[in-house]
């Protein structure tokens, strides 16, 4: 059962790299809450700022970037004003990120134990024999067989799947609050894929830990998510229960990915692609930045960005949302003057 109660809320959060070029604002005043135990799917195309958001969580953004505005509230705590000291206190504890390649969690050169060793005696003050019962604990927790053995191994004498189940063992192991998962099921095969969201759901929910699972897979989204929120040129144009956002797309861009499943689809027919290109965050188009690429995109579309609405279900950016008709297109009854009725 998800805890109403907030592990992490993001507040209009900004984030910009600062460029010869110019800036370029990877996240564009984002609202975003994770609840205890809740599983929330961040979804979009490569660029549309997922992964600097989970990195702008975490503390991890490097110059030229850096948070310009907005508060990321961990258990009511403001990391963005927290000193480095800080963040470094509860990144592995009450903070984890489990990444996309497992190495960039695991030491080529340290055995298991030691870096799962260290993971927990740099956060709590427990005897090098408690630590080790822990991390093989942990090990059992995620699935790995023989785990007293696998502790002794080095990285590279796993496989791919086993490593990453070690990186999400050591993101758990200190029972985080919350945890930023960066796509990290895609390099893997489909079945170990299944299993391991299939277990990071169940650690999630089991141990009340807060989870935002960065994809841009909206099918793995709407296997592991309760909410999904769905980002475009660095904002957030749609978000909401995850069973809504797939069976009801407000935004046409959201409409888009799901078009582009290839699941349910006739095997000889021609996978659907959303036309054009993400726009570069040094020159963003006037108005609604998904204008351009945009089916059904009017007049204001091209001059007006969308102020963000909220139905009562879902929140989403869009000034002709595909609810308002059953086709998913906007029929002519429904605008008067280029604007919505």
């Amino acid at each position: 059962m998800t805890n109403s109660l907030n592990a992490l809320k993001i507040s209009n959060l900004r984030t910009s790299f600062f460029t010869r070029a110019g800036e370029a604002c990877a996240v564009n005043g984002i609202n975003l809450t994770v609840g205890k135990g809740e599983i929330v799917g961040l979804v979009g195309e490569s660029g549309s700022g997922k992964t600097v958001t989970g990195f702008s969580i975490m503390g991890l953004i490097d110059e030229p970037g850096r948070i310009v505005e907005g508060s990321i509230e961990l258990n009511g705590e403001d990391l963005v004003k927290a000193s480095s000291k800080r963040l470094a206190a509860l990144r592995g504890d009450r903070l984890a990120m489990i990444f996309q390649d497992p190495m960039m969690t695991l030491n080529p050169v340290m055995r298991i134990d030691e870096q799962m060793m260290e993971t927990i005696l740099i956060h709590h003050k427990v005897s090098k024999k408690e630590a080790r019962i822990r991390s093989q604990k942990a090990l059992e927790a995620v699935g790995i067989p023989s785990a007293a053995d696998r502790l002794k191994a080095y990285p590279h004498e796993l496989s791919g799947g086993m490593r990453q189940r070690v990186a999400i063992a050591i993101a758990l192991i200190n029972n985080p609050d919350v945890i930023i998962a960066d796509e990290p099921t895609t390099a893997l095969d489909v079945t170990i894929q299944a299993q391991i969201l299939y277990l990071v759901r169940d650690l999630a929910r089991n141990h009340d830990t807060g989870l935002i699972w960065v994809t841009h897979d909206l099918g793995v989204a709407a296997e592991i998510a309760n909410r999904i929120a769905v980002m475009y040129a660095g904002r957030i144009v749609e978000q909401g229960p995850a069973n809504e956002i797939l069976d009801r797309p407000r935004h046409p861009y959201t409409e888009g990915l799901i078009r582009s499943l290839p699941e349910g689809q006739d095997d000889l027919a021609r996978l659907y692609q959303i036309p054009g290109m993400t726009p570069s965050l040094l020159n963003l188009p006037k108005g609604c930045p998904f204008a351009p690429r945009c089916e059904r995109a009017a007049e204001l579309c091209h001059e007006t960005l969308p102020d963000e609405r909220n139905d009562g279900v879902v929140r989403y950016r869009c000034h002709y949302p595909s609810h308002l008709n059953s086709g998913g297109t906007l029929g002519s009854d429904q605008m008067a003057g280029g604007q919505p009725v």
